[in-house]
């Protein structure tokens, strides 16, 4: 078999990268000579966008330095089927086509498919991020589980955020932006290269400002920062052979910002995080593609509020993959990886306890050309994991009744997509998709183990992982004449063993007779959802004139077990309309851009950090946001922009509730969002 003539056949792609380096994607070049992007989001193997099996849109770099955003929430709030709810200025939670809520976790976030998504309490941290946005090539966004490829926890949906490559893209910028809220940040990034084997980007920053008013009862500081970070990042290729490179990635984020834990309280949160990266890839001449990956994050972060919790996690991943044709038609990518994921706490002085998951995987990937104008898509997964405790592993007094026995525990799960895609003309799709998406419990939801006087919080060993089976039906079509493109789907998803937050008050007894508040997680029912996602873009009379729109419709239905303290309210606490919409201007020197977001009404309801009564309920107005952006080319490589965040509308995206606790009573939940108005320099060199 000649792997070299076929893969030119399915991968033009690494075909005209191959003048540089067959093992490294081009991904500007590529983007030139198709006209689109080119992603390897939906199934590990490089292909047009519009050819992907899965929901998906990519954000550019153009769409990133033109909008004006601070952070990457931001930028996915202009997407249909994207649920953003920013708690505080500086922390957002994320999630695809419903079921956001605070520490959202079913969403995997990654940088060039390196997990950023944090493990201990299954969050990301947006700010967290050692990358710079200007250094950012495009951010790639699945919408719909994805687990068969990239693993758990990509439940709801994937964002791969993709770097530019410094052996093909010479980035060198600096940035430097100030305004309200006492803002400021500034950054550099720079690409070095010693000849046509080897080259390095360097970025660094530092960002800084504050959080908006409070009201006097809220348990946060005033005076307080809402955010104040700083990264540094390395990125380097090196070209071993025409068929062979290693790419080496370390970098390192020191951030505090606020944030909501999962009971809905607000506290203030520290964290550094640390990664190195290292990639081989060699294209075999008989037998494909191979690739062999190994990483490791270092995560240590604690809470300032609320008592104090500081924990380290640890996670080692080492990744095997082979892309390889038979025949014509018929790609295969098959996969195997090993992660070691550790926990390690203290809390409020107890001694350190550490909590530990292994999960070794299998996965496969086939896509068949069945005719020129049809594809077929299959893929699969296999996750087996075991668990075990040590340390501080004695809760003296639970509900649950948990004992040493449970912490030592081996599962298997799978997880599959499968996609028919038709396109009867290339600028026409229909695609019919079904997939099975795992949301595996963080490592503080099964093995968390803390105590004080009134509260006992710790982990459920016992949670069963959460499934999501998604059935869609989608239609992508593009008019080359008037510029414009289309897109719609429906979806169907139905959640099964559902995680939440529970709470027990100091009025019921713990599994041991004394009276404390229980704070854990439980599988609490099922949860299915009907929804309507359509969007369009294009140029309006003059190309200097772009826009886009995008209506997003989801109805939820809950269905709780019987326990009378297992507890959804997705159905109310989601929001069922979000519209968004943007024009994109440009002539001579001046850039005009603005963007607006509507978000219909909810009624919160849900269980929150209370010892007394742990059940609120509370609502929310619609709201708008609307963002703008004025910019002026000062040089031919300088931009001056002015950038006015939350225009027109003062707003709550999460509302403040009363929490009695053992203090006292504050309020809890998010805060106000305001207007801000920044400068940002943003310079080429």
């Amino acid at each position: 078999m000649n792997f070299g003539k076929k893969m030119k056949v399915l991968l033009p792609c690494m075909v005209l990268a191959g003048s540089t380096s067959a093992t490294e994607i081009d991904y500007t070049g590529l983007e030139r000579v198709f006209g689109e992007p080119v992603t390897t989001s939906a199934t590990g193997q490089p292909q047009r966008v519009s050819e992907a099996p899965v929901s998906m849109d990519i954000i550019s770099t153009e769409d990133i330095r033109r909008s004006g955003a601070i952070d990457i929430p931001e930028l996915l709030r202009r997407l249909v089927g994207v649920d953003v709810s920013r708690n505080f200025n500086g922390h957002a939670d994320v999630n695809i086509r419903g079921y956001n809520q605070p520490l959202s976790n079913r969403l995997l976030v990654l940088i060039n498919g390196r997990q950023v998504y944090m493990d201990n309490f299954g969050m990301t941290m947006w700010h967290s991020f050692p990358v710079q946005l200007a250094e950012v090539k495009q951010i790639e966004v699945v919408r719909g589980p994805n687990s068969s490829l990239f693993g758990f926890n990509a439940a709801s949906g994937v964002v791969n955020i993709i770097t530019f490559n410094p052996l093909f893209d010479d980035i060198d910028v600096v940035e430097a932006r100030f305004g309200e809220q006492r803002h400021y940040e500034g950054s550099l990034t720079t690409t070095f290269k010693a000849g046509d084997k080897t080259a390095f980007r360097l970025s660094g920053g530092s960002l800084r400002f504050d959080g908006f008013s409070r009201d006097a009862a809220s348990s946060l500081p005033e005076e307080d920062a809402a955010t104040d970070k700083a990264a540094f990042n390395l990125d380097g290729v090196y070209k071993i052979s025409d068929r062979s490179s290693l790419r080496l990635e370390t970098g390192i984020n020191d951030n505090d910002g606020d944030m909501t834990t999962p009971y809905y309280a607000p506290t203030k949160m520290e964290s550094t995080t640390r990664h190195y990266r290292l990639l081989y890839s060699y294209d075999s001449p008989d037998f494909g593609n191979w690739t062999a990956e190994v990483y490791h994050n270092d995560l240590d972060f604690g809470f300032r509020t609320g008592g104090g919790l500081d924990s380290s996690n640890r996670l080692t991943v080492l990744k095997l993959r082979n892309l390889f044709m038979l025949g014509a038609r018929h790609s295969f990518l098959v996969g195997t990886e090993y992660r070691e994921n550790s926990l390690k706490g203290e809390f409020l002085g107890l001694p350190k306890g550490e909590f530990d998951m292994d999960i070794f995987s299998l996965n496969g990937t086939w896509v068949w050309k069945v005719h020129d104008n049809v594809s077929l898509t299959n893929a699969v997964r296999l996750d087996c994991w075991d668990t075990n405790q040590s340390g501080n592993s004695a809760v003296s007094d639970t509900f649950l009744s948990i004992t040493p026995d449970d912490y030592e525990r081996q599962e298997r799960e799978y997880s599959f997509n499968s996609s028919l895609l038709f396109r009867p003309e290339p600028a026409v799709s229909y695609r019919l998709s079904v997939a099975r998406g795992l949301h595996i419990p963080s490592l503080i939801e099964l093995g968390q183990s803390s105590a004080f006087p009134a509260i006992e919080f710790y982990g459920n060993p016992r949670l069963d992982p959460e499934s999501n089976l998604t059935i869609e039906l989608g239609h992508q079509r593009s008019f080359p004449r008037t510029h414009i493109n289309i897109e719609g789907t429906i979806f169907y998803q139905r959640l099964e063993d559902v995680i939440q937050p529970t709470v027990r008050t100091l009025g019921v007894f713990g599994g041991n007779g004394g009276a404390v508040s229980d704070l854990t997680f439980e599988n609490v029912g099922e949860s299915e959802a009907y929804g309507l996602e359509l969007a369009a873009d294009g140029m309006l009379l003059v190309e200097e004139l772009k826009w886009f729109a995008g209506y997003s419709l989801i109805r939820i239905t809950d269905d709780p077990d019987d326990l009378p303290d297992h507890f959804i309210d997705f159905e109310n606490t989601q929001p069922r309309h979000k519209v968004s919409m943007g024009l994109s201007y440009t002539r001579g020197r001046w850039e005009v851009d603005t963007d607006v977001h509507v978000v219909s009404s909810t009624d919160y309801s849900g269980s929150v950090a209370d010892v007394i009564d742990s059940r609120r309920n509370a609502h929310t107005d619609l709201y708008t946001i609307v963002n703008a952006r004025l910019g002026y080319r000062l040089f031919e490589e300088t931009f001056l922009s002015l950038d006015v965040y939350n225009l027109v509308d003062e707003h709550v995206e999460r509302p403040e509730l009363p929490i009695t606790g053992v203090s006292g009573t504050t309020l809890a939940g998010g805060n106000k969002l305001e207007r801000t108005i920044l400068v940002t320099v943003h310079h080429r060199f």
